[in-house]
């Protein structure tokens, strides 16, 4: 075989090698980015799934004073979101009002928050004297239970978004200016709050030391406990 004809099958094989080269190295690219796409849409679609439970049930009207169902035009008539259903025997509904009562108010007035939100429940219970079913403050447990997460170790549960019946001011279903406390205290002096001008749950840097529990900048908000009969009929 003459020397230029060698040459030239040579070129002809190198060329051949270099196109199978491209080709996989194409195929290989390829691959690794489908199997991203893949992986991204699999943790979007369980991002959508863990969505599905954030967010509140129906809402109803009910007037807490009457103990009764109510239209939304009514005097002293109410706006509250179903939270959770008792799931012993489904008798009851827990709700929680769609806004703040009254002003805004200390967690704890001492700035002692081992003794847990006296001044804010006191204020809360003041507001609600006259209302015919039990009252009391929002915990982590109810917005871990919405947005379907679990508390870590410590019994906290990170910053994380939270539906908008959950920050509502009436029926301004969008972002304000305000928030309100939640009734735990978790050891190491954080107190947690909804922060309506965000949408989040949060235990800001300024609740982590105990001289900000005596903070007039949060308000309070409901929760009830209504039997089922009573908004049925």
């Amino acid at each position: 075989m003459k020397v230029e004809e060698k040459n030239k099958w040579l070129i002809i094989i190198l060329i051949v090698l270099t196109l199978l080269v491209l080709i996989l190295g194409g195929y290989i690219i390829y691959d690794n980015l489908s199997t991203k796409k893949e992986s991204q849409k699999n943790e979007t679609e369980i991002i959508e799934e863990n969505f599905v439970y954030r967010q509140c049930y129906e809402s109803i009207y009910y007037n807490p004073v009457t103990d009764t169902k109510c239209d939304k035009n009514d005097e002293g008539c109410m706006k509250w979101y179903v939270i959770s259903r008792d799931s012993s025997d489904n008798t009851e509904l827990e709700v929680i009002l769609n806004k703040n009562l009254g002003d805004t108010v200390a967690f704890n007035e001492n700035d002692n928050p081992e003794e847990g939100p006296i001044t804010a429940l006191n204020y809360l219970k003041e507001l609600t004297s006259d209302w015919q079913v039990p009252v009391r403050m929002p915990s982590i447990d109810d917005i871990a239970s919405v947005l379907g997460v679990e508390k870590n170790d410590k019994g906290e549960i990170g910053v994380l978004e939270v539906p908008k019946c959950l920050y509502s001011n009436g029926d301004n279903e969008e972002f304000w200016d305000g928030g309100y406390w939640l009734s735990d205290y978790i050891e190491g002096s954080s107190i947690f709050i909804i922060d309506c001008s965000r949408g989040l749950i949060s235990a800001g840097n300024q609740f982590i030391k105990s001289d900000a529990t005596n903070s007039t900048t949060w308000g309070v908000r409901p929760i009830i406990k209504i039997e089922k009969s009573k908004i049925s009929k």
